[in-house]
């Protein structure tokens, strides 16, 4: 077994390090005892914070210059020298690795120096791309890109989006999602518009029609159901069939679900208008449209995403899920979940403004290059939250999402391909 107790504290940027950190394969010799020394660790960092506190503890692999794929423990908390000598106590038998980081959910759009990328909703199109970010009204600073168009069998002539919620607080029903978001709005104020900078002197109105544009957000969507505030489920005897009902939040009391899920009803007239369009395309009826057919990730699997930030991006999952507690998460909640692991040619698999992106998983043969994927893929995760490190993106099991949608009274979920 590789070397015991070994300890780095990294406070700087891990990409300025030789190291490469890759996902574990399936078969590596470290996974039997990977999840046992986690949750000792994660006893280790919950006797040491406070209640409330976020940490991420992943294993991954250290490709170095040799052959041989080292194990390594990523440890990710705040002020993270609180732990030395607790750690040091403990029987570690990997190589450990300590930074001041934490998962912070890509939704939380507050960094402004993140560039938005151009699949950024700046401009009020009629149907805003997959993965452009939509806002939530209930927080002007924290938005979610838009994960997916969908139809739900409950309510089968109506369009939806399904993405997630702000990590640091709950998505209410009846909440307004707006396009563009507010976030990228002022983001858009502190680019240097190359196309405002051309016309400034030669057509000053132009530039002040642009710039009004920008600051106008319009209503897109409002939240039907989130799995923070999820509908009652009834039975509607004229129908014969199970209904979502109204409930009001304050009787709307139900334990955490393990799966982090936001749908909003679209109520921009020509984005319903035209995603209707592509859905007769797909089928004679709206009632006889397919569910679609969603796979859990896999250790190993190739995915993609199309990120509101990071546009299309490919990775890895890990063999060994991650434990972390997000922001939100009050104490005694870990959750665990599989990460992907960004291809060296990909670029960062996630950044803040990725939340809420589908996740789809590809043929190893049919990913030559991160310009040249072959297929849509199958969907199988969505992308929840991210490492402040920027190696490690979070993804949830999008069969486990539509199961708890569908426990929840909504009905089987249909994604929509609109290619726009």
């Amino acid at each position: 077994m590789i070397s015991a107790k070994v300890l780095y504290y990294i406070p700087e940027d891990l990409a300025e390090h030789e190291d490469t950190y890759v996902a574990l394969p399936a078969g590596h010799y470290c996974i039997p005892l990977a999840e046992t020394t986690m949750n000792k660790i994660a006893d280790v960092i919950e006797s040491c914070i406070s209640p409330r506190e976020p940490y991420e503890i992943s294993i991954v692999g250290l490709k170095t210059s040799g052959p041989t794929l080292v194990p390594v423990l990523l440890i990710g908390i705040q002020c993270p020298d609180r732990l030395h000598e607790a750690l040091l106590n403990t029987d570690l038998i990997f190589q450990t690795r300590v930074r001041e980081c934490y998962p912070a959910s890509l939704s939380n759009n507050v960094d402004r120096n993140t560039n938005c990328s151009d699949v950024s909703m700046i401009k009020q199109v009629d149907v805003p791309f997959i993965g452009t970010s939509c806002g939530a009204m209930v927080d002007d600073r924290h938005t979610a890109s838009l994960g997916a168009y969908i139809a739900l069998s409950s309510m089968p002539r109506k369009i939806f989006i399904l993405t997630v919620p702000p990590t640091h607080l709950p998505l209410p029903r009846g909440a307004i999602v707006t396009q563009p978001s507010i976030a990228d709005r002022e983001q858009q104020h502190l680019r240097e518009d190359d196309f405002n900078t051309v016309v400034l002197y030669a057509d000053p109105e132009h530039v002040a029609a642009a710039r009004r544009e920008q600051e106008t957000t319009f209503e897109f969507a409002r939240v039907v159901a989130s799995s923070n505030f999820p509908v009652q489920a009834t039975t509607d005897t004229t129908k014969g069939r199970i209904a979502p009902t109204s409930t009001s939040t304050d009787n709307t009391i139900v334990p955490r679900s393990s799966s982090t899920w936001a749908i909003a009803e679209i109520t921009r007239r020509t984005t319903i208008q035209t995603v209707s369009e592509k859905k007769r395309e797909m089928t004679q009826s709206f009632r006889s449209l397919k569910p679609t057919i969603v796979c859990h990730p896999e250790p190993n699997m190739v995915v993609t995403k199309q990120g509101r930030t990071t546009k299309r991006t490919v990775g890895t999952v890990n063999a060994v899920k991650s434990l972390y507690r997000l922001p939100r998460d009050g104490f005694g909640v870990r959750r665990r979940d599989y990460i992907a692991l960004s291809d060296p040619w990909g670029g960062v698999f996630g950044l803040p403004g990725d939340a809420g992106a589908i996740v789809m998983a590809h043929a190893r043969e049919n990913i030559e290059d991160n310009q040249l994927i072959r297929g849509a893929g199958k969907p199988c995760g969505i992308v929840i939250a991210a490492s402040t490190s920027q190696y490690i993106t979070y993804i949830q099991s999008l069969v486990d999402v539509t199961t708890n949608i569908k426990n929840q009274g909504l009905g089987k979920v249909t994604i929509i391909n609109v290619n726009v």
